[in-house]
């Protein structure tokens, strides 16, 4: 259904269109809203152009949220990291342009090639199996899916597309970077909770070496994906993307949230853990090493209290009234008994 936005300077957005991509007198048709991410604002934008014969095309809007779950948004960074993987041949979409003028469209706004294709969708401790009935699928996409992780990991940084994200850690700060960083987003949502403050210490205490740092997507599963004929058409959501330690990439994949249910789950409901961590280090050249796992797998469940704690704040901060949001109180629960769960199994794999 198509929506009319107030806060939309449709003039400012044809002139836009026809400065950074061209178009001939471009006019926009409708703008139609994505429900289904919880993170950038979203937008289907048709536009006509042309003249006499005039053609039809749809591309897509990516907006900075008021507020958020990845607090404080960034989307030109975003927008430079999906352009630089696409230059080492990562399947992404096309960025047409990226506009901070609040002229234009109110905050900072992406615009990207929308590319066609199905987005399976699984969510947190599903009960169905989103490529049930079909295996032929699942099977051509877990073998993409694969060996598109492991590309990204061997992306080599010194070639220099990367340099805006920083110098690339060494050591133990790959780790310690990380969980500085969620230890803040952490305090800046308000959330006091001493099984936090004990994760952060353990974290900091046992951060384990990066020998060779790589970029990283950092939510690299089913449904952050287009698909299209049994392979992976461009992968979406780098927010998170960093130059880090791939253990902190395979962990957040190999989350059970994400698993197949049933008595034999499947990583991201494609493909079997040991064939999937076989299958990784024989395409990536990364040996994995499951003390490292059980480190990030801590991490991993700090952030998802990180993330949660943040929507609840932007929720009772009223600048947002988004009932998604606040729902994220249950999930905080939830995440932090996860956290006491996971610290508990590494204090004792790792002691």
């Amino acid at each position: 259904m198509s929506i009319t936005l107030a806060d939309t300077n449709t003039p400012a957005l044809e002139s836009l269109l026809a400065e950074r991509m061209g178009l001939v007198d471009p006019r926009i048709v409708s703008m139609v809203p994505f429900t289904e991410g919880w993170s950038m604002e979203t937008f289907a934008l048709t536009v006509e152009s042309g003249t006499g014969q005039r053609s039809t095309e749809t591309m897509i809007v990516r907006r900075e949220p008021v507020r958020g779950l990845l607090e404080p948004y960034d989307i030109a960074r975003e927008c430079r990291i999906i352009e630089a993987v696409g230059r080492h041949g990562i399947p992404t979409p096309r960025v047409y342009a990226v506009e901070s003028d609040p002229a234009v469209y109110e905050r900072c706004f992406g615009l990207l090639e929308q590319v066609h294709g199905e987005v399976p969708e699984i969510q947190v401790m599903d009960t169905v199996d989103c490529f049930e009935g079909r295996e032929p699928v699942r099977k051509s996409l877990a073998d993409h899916f694969v060996r598109v992780l492991a590309q990204i990991h061997r992306i080599d940084l010194a070639a220099g597309d990367f340099d805006f994200l920083g110098q690339r850690p060494v050591g133990n700060r790959s780790a310690l970077d990380q969980v500085e960083h969620w230890a803040q987003i952490i305090d800046a949502a308000g959330y006091r909770d001493p099984a936090v403050t004990l994760a952060v210490e353990w974290l900091r205490a046992n951060a384990p070496q990066t020998e060779r740092p790589a970029l990283v997507h950092c939510d690299y599963r089913t449904g952050n994906f287009i698909a299209r004929d049994g392979e992976i058409a461009a992968v979406l959501d780098w927010e998170m993307a960093h130059v880090g330690g791939i253990h902190e990439d395979l962990t957040f994949t190999l989350n059970p949230l994400w698993h197949s249910p049933g008595d034999d789950p499947k990583v991201c409901h494609l493909v079997e853990r040991n064939e999937f961590l076989q299958t990784y280090q024989e395409l990536s050249g990364y040996t994995v090493e499951e003390n490292k796992l059980v480190y990030f797998d801590v991490l991993l469940q700090l952030k998802s209290v990180g993330i949660a704690a943040t929507a609840v704040h932007a929720f009772t901060s009223g600048e947002l009234t988004n009932l998604r949001l606040a729902s994220f109180g249950y999930h905080r629960d939830t995440f932090r008994a996860m956290l006491l769960a996971s610290l508990a199994r590494a204090i004792g794999e790792l002691a």
